[in-house]
């Protein structure tokens, strides 16, 4: 089962998820042991036990929920999947050489059009199966 996650280390995270619902339950707790310092039973259960309990509930499943699922993303699952490799026969090549007048310039040495004849020969040195 394991072998379908590639980071297995991250699912040590997943231990996150009861800790968290132990913490709402001891805020939970902790919550009603100071409100019932200040009011009474009957006034404390009236107002606030069924919103709270909701309130906790809630918010105890969503922290569960994100930190299970940004764990099994962070251990990354991938069934299924396997890497093909694809022997690659070559592609069409088009090499575009303008040749105006502006091309026999000297400002390369010896002018441009040659310059650019000689990178087209060593280009077609390292294209290997492609049609050009």
């Amino acid at each position: 089962m394991l072998d379908i996650f590639k980071n297995v280390e991250y699912l040590s995270f997943i231990v996150l998820v009861p800790l968290i619902i132990l913490m709402f339950v001891w805020v939970y707790f902790r919550k009603n042991k100071y409100i019932s310092k200040y009011f009474t039973a009957e006034n404390f259960f009236k107002y606030s036990k069924f919103k709270v309990k909701i309130n906790i509930i809630i918010r105890a499943t969503f922290a569960s929920l994100f930190i299970l699922f940004i764990t099994i993303s962070l251990a990354r699952p991938g069934w299924g999947r396997k890497p093909v490799h694809i022997k690659r026969e070559g592609s069409d090549v088009i090499i575009a050489i303008d040749i105006s007048k502006s091309m026999n310039a000297q400002d390369i040495k010896p002018s441009r059009f040659f310059r650019v004849k000689q990178a087209v020969k060593d280009l077609l040195k390292n294209l290997k199966g492609d049609r050009v």
